[in-house]
Parts: structure tokens; C-alpha cells; sequence
């Protein structure tokens, strides 16, 4: 059960940000629902439409993050406006900055740990893991930086500076505002992906992707109130906010939601999240465990050292390969003992062409062949001796391989076709 927390502080105490963060939340209701519309709309249509190639994802995601920062702006200029003793303008190069820095802030992080994901090389990967680190250093040191420029700091410099003197002053201030936004988010969607954690499922991966962006919700009005409650009194003034400080945040806050209030309050936040990591835990070993939900049939065999091929035909007539991931495939032993690492290649057989698809399945309900090509961890020919040898997908063993049935090719043949297996 979530510990209340008490909805008006002591008058002559500046409120508690969670307080005054769901103050605000009620106070901007209709903004905050029509742009949350607004930000489920890209994972809507990547879920609707199985938008999972690079093609379409990239630039989703990217408007997706542009929308965050928007929002995110208009937000915190209804909440000061509020405040505001006069008229208050918003700035179109303050948006702007706020969208680029948001942008290469994200993409500091995003892009290294897609390069983890995706680099053969180990030396690239380690690479991509120092840029990773670096890129969280960043946007952990410049976290704030979007409420300067709320305050129409339009100095990038400047931004970057004021950023950094919040984080000196509260050394877990990012920490504050992610963990009990992370953690109602990361519960809620837990649950809706609970059966069905490879997103197969399109009701439980739609109702995931209408839950997520609660998370930049919370985090951003959180972020405001603490941004209004660090102003100091100077600064205050110097924006020309209400004179009366105590008393205006002191009326506000009486249209504070003890609910919303409770979701965002760092002691609940740490048990959410503890509470939504055994749900994921539970949800990924369920995960492992997990064959694909299409139909599977073998048709050929070849070898070709070092390489090993394996020709299969994939259907699934009922979720349209929604979360099948190729790239889960690996040649083991009968009790898990890999024999080889993910494929270096997956081609899809189609129309006399092939194209390599492992990081992008066609989404749809018809038959396709592919070549899963392995580079087994010993010498491609011995395994003609082995007799154990399966084809897993995760931690599920989906069939026996017999390679002593494989077609056996010289390395100088191009593209070969294998017969098919016995």
C-alpha cells in the first residue's frame, strides 16, 4: 500500500515537491491530457502497424523525443505563467534549444547502447560501452537543463552552467525525479505485458505503449516543482513571479491529489520500482523461456567452414511474427551448451533475392524461408560427428539438428544451395 503523503504542508515551509508537482498536474489537466494523446501516438503506430524496421522506428522515435521536449516546454511555461504577476511570452529559440539539447542528450546515451546491441567486433562494443558511460556522466550532469531554459535563458553556455549549479546543489536531484516516475511506469506496464513479455500480443504491447509515457509526465512536472521550489528568492523576483511566494504556492498546493502525490514520492517510487524489477525479472525468465509463436520447419542443412547454414521456414498466421526477434537463435547442445553465438547473418529468401533481416522481420502472417548462417565456436566439419546437436531460440530447444545428413560445400562456393535435410 502506498504511503500517503500529507496533502498541505506547514504554511511556513515551502511544500514538498511531490506536492506541489501534482498541484500543478490538476491545475494543467487539460494540457496534460492532450498531450499525453499526443505522445502515445508513436507507439501506437509502431505497435498497429509493426513498424520494427529501422526505416520506420528511427524517425518514429525521433518525433516521439521531439514531442517529449514540446510537451515538456509547454508544460512548464503554463506552470510559470502561473505564477507570473504579468504576461509572460514564450520563447520559439528557448523551444528549440530545449529540443536539440534534449535530442543530443538522448541520443549521447541511445545510440552507444544501440551500437552494443548491434557490433560484431568486440573491440567496437567496448568502444560503444565507454561512449555509454560518457553519455550518462552528460546527461546526468545536465539534467536540468531544461528550466533555464523555461526561464528563457537562450545562452547555451549559460544553460549548461545553470544546469550544472542545480545538480551542485542536490547531487540526487535526477535520481529524486526518476525513480518514483520510473517506477509507476515500469509496474503498470509490467503488468500489461505480464502474459506476453515479447510484445506477440497486440492488446498487451498497445495498452504497454498507451502506459509509457507516463513515466515523462510525472518526471517533467516533478522537475518543474523542484525547478519553482530551487528558485532562490533573487531569482524569484527576478522573474517577476508572484510577490507573495509562501501564500501563492500555499493556495496552489490545496489542489493537490493525494494519489498523484503518493505516485511521485521518492519512499513510495523506491518500492514501485523494487516491486515493477521482480515483475520484469519474472517477465524476461518467462521471456527466455518463450519459443516463437510461428510454426517452424526445417529444410536444409549445409556446411561451408567455418560457416554453418540452417534453412528454416517460418509462418505465424496468428500474431504476424509480432516480437520475434531472429537474432535469439543459436546452435547448443542437448542441455544448452552453445556452440556458436548468435547468426552473423539472417537472409530472407523472397522473390529470387536474399537480404540479410536481423534487425529487421518482416511483420505480416505469410511463409518465409531464411538462412541462419553460424560460425560455430569449433571447426564447422567436426560437427558432422556430433549427434546432439539442436536449434534453440532463447533458452527453449525447438528441434534436433542432423548434421550428419549436411551438405558438405567447398569454401570457394558462392551462395550455395543446400539439399534439403532428411
Amino acid at each position: 500500500m502506498l504511503r500517503q503523503t500529507k496533502k498541505t504542508p506547514p504554511s511556513n515551509d515551502p511544500p514538498p515537491a511531490p506536492v506541489l508537482a501534482a498541484a500543478l498536474m490538476r491545475q494543467e489537466w487539460k494540457a496534460v491530457l492532450v498531450w499525453y494523446a499526443l505522445l502515445t501516438l508513436p507507439g501506437v503506430l509502431e505497435v498497429s502497424f509493426s513498424l520494427s524496421s529501422a526505416t520506420y522506428l528511427l524517425p518514429l522515435t525521433l518525433f516521439e523525443r521531439a514531442l517529449e521536449m514540446i510537451a515538456l516546454y509547454i508544460w512548464g511555461y503554463r506552470c510559470l505563467r502561473s505564477l507570473k504577476t504579468g504576461p509572460w511570452r514564450w520563447s520559439p529559440w528557448a523551444l528549440t534549444l530545449m529540443v536539440i539539447i534534449g535530442l543530443l542528450l538522448w541520443g549521447a546515451c541511445t545510440v552507444p547502447l544501440a551500437a552494443i546491441k548491434v557490433a560484431q567486433s568486440p573491440n567496437l562494443r567496448s568502444l560503444a560501452l565507454v561512449l555509454l558511460g560518457l553519455g550518462i556522466v552528460c546527461a546526468y550532469l545536465f539534467y536540468f537543463y531544461f528550466f533555464p531554459l523555461l526561464q528563457h535563458t537562450t545562452s547555451i553556455s549559460q544553460v549548461f552552467r545553470e544546469a550544472r549549479l542545480q545538480i551542485i546543489k542536490q547531487r540526487d536531484l535526477p535520481l529524486r525525479i526518476e525513480i518514483p516516475t520510473m517506477g509507476a511506469m515500469f509496474l503498470l506496464s509490467g503488468l500489461a505485458l505480464a502474459f506476453y513479455p515479447d510484445g506477440r500480443h497486440l492488446p498487451s504491447a498497445l495498452l504497454a505503449k498507451l502506459i509509457e509515457p507516463l513515466a515523462w509526465v510525472l518526471s517533467s512536472f516533478l522537475g518543474i516543482a523542484y525547478g519553482i521550489l530551487m528558485l532562490s528568492e533573487s531569482e524569484w523576483h527576478a522573474q517577476h513571479l508572484d510577490p507573495y511566494r509562501k501564500e501563492r504556492l500555499a493556495s496552489l498546493v490545496l489542489r493537490s491529489s493525494p494519489t498523484l502525490t503518493s505516485l511521485m514520492d521518492l519512499r513510495n517510487g523506491i518500492v514501485l520500482l523494487i516491486v515493477s524489477l521482480s515483475l520484469w525479472g519474472g517477465n524476461t525468465l518467462r521471456l527466455f523461456q518463450m519459443p516463437p509463436a510461428g510454426k517452424i520447419e526445417l529444410k536444409a542443412i549445409s556446411v561451408e567452414a567455418p560457416l554453418v547454414r540452417v534453412t528454416i521456414e517460418i509462418r505465424d498466421q496468428e500474431y504476424a511474427q509480432r516480437g520475434f526477434e531472429p537474432m535469439q537463435f543459436s546452435l547448443s547442445g542437448e542441455n544448452g551448451t552453445m556452440l556458436s553465438p548468435p547468426p552473423s547473418q539472417i537472409m530472407l529468401l523472397e522473390h529470387g533475392r536474399s537480404r540479410d533481416v536481423r534487425f529487421d522481420f518482416p511483420r505480416d502472417t505469410f511463409a518465409h524461408t531464411i538462412d541462419l548462417v553460424f560460425e560455430p565456436t569449433q571447426d564447422a566439419k567436426q560437427l558432422k560427428n556430433l549427434r546432439d546437436i539442436y536449434l534453440w531460440y532463447n533458452h527453449a530447444r525447438l528441434m534436433q539438428l542432423d548434421f550428419s545428413k549436411a551438405t558438405t560445400l567447398a569454401p570457394s562456393d558462392a551462395n550455395p544451395s543446400p539439399s534439403p535435410a532428411q
